[in-house]
């Protein structure tokens, strides 16, 4: 019972975080606006959180985990550099099951290192996967990986905060343009190991309908 009871101050604490967020910059949010504006005792507060920051620290460490490769349903990299393209669609799909969260922590108001913390984190695992399924470990290696991990969290940012006049596309079509740079380092760089077409663009409508156009 006591732990149901933390869980739900918990989570009236972290909703009134992200709505303040979008009304003032996080350096600017004290406890007493949480308190206040979740109705949750100060007392309450201090037996969850440290202090804002924590709170704000617990919110990002949450959404670090949720978005992590290694929370992903396919994990196997087999030879390939990058997730299947599926999986990357997927991942997207979990992104926005978060979209409040995320679209405040990354907001003009929102911490401005989140993103670098997330391009890290997925840096690392992909690195790590890369290792792991005997990709070889040679100088292009970071940087296709770094042209992965930043198509990621760059359009993930981007289809976040779309601007005026700009419309939302699917997971799919977003995942088929990260595919993109992977399609090319595996097509085109020497020594890359190969990796079926199933596998990197599988039967997305995006490159399907471009090798439909081609072949007409």
């Amino acid at each position: 019972m006591a732990r149901q009871s933390a869980a739900k101050w918990r989570g009236l604490i972290v909703e009134a975080y992200i709505d303040l967020l979008y009304e003032k910059p996080y350096s600017m949010i004290k406890v007493s606006d949480i308190c206040s504006q979740s109705k949750v005792p100060r007392s309450t507060f201090y037996t969850i959180f440290a202090s804002a920051d924590d709170c704000l620290e617990g919110i990002e460490k949450t959404l670090l985990g949720i978005l992590s490769l290694k929370s992903q349903p396919e994990q196997q990299i087999d030879g390939s550099i990058g997730l299947s393209i599926q999986a990357i669609s997927e991942w997207f799909e979990t992104a926005f099951k978060h979209k409040r969260a995320l679209a405040a922590v990354t907001g003009v108001n929102g911490d401005p290192y989140f993103i670098r913390r997330l391009h890290n984190q997925l840096s690392n695992e992909m690195l790590a996967f890369s290792k792991e399924d005997l990709v070889p470990q040679d100088d292009l290696l970071p940087y296709a990986i770094e042209n992965l991990i930043s198509s990621y969290t760059s359009l993930l940012t981007f289809a976040l905060h779309l601007p005026n006049g700009v419309k939302p596309i699917s997971c799919k079509d977003l995942a088929s343009i990260c595919t993109l740079a992977r399609v090319g380092y595996h097509a085109m760089v020497a020594g890359a190991s190969f990796v079926s077409d199933e596998r990197l663009i599988g039967d997305f409508p995006l490159f399907k309908s471009s090798s439909q156009e081609q072949e007409g």
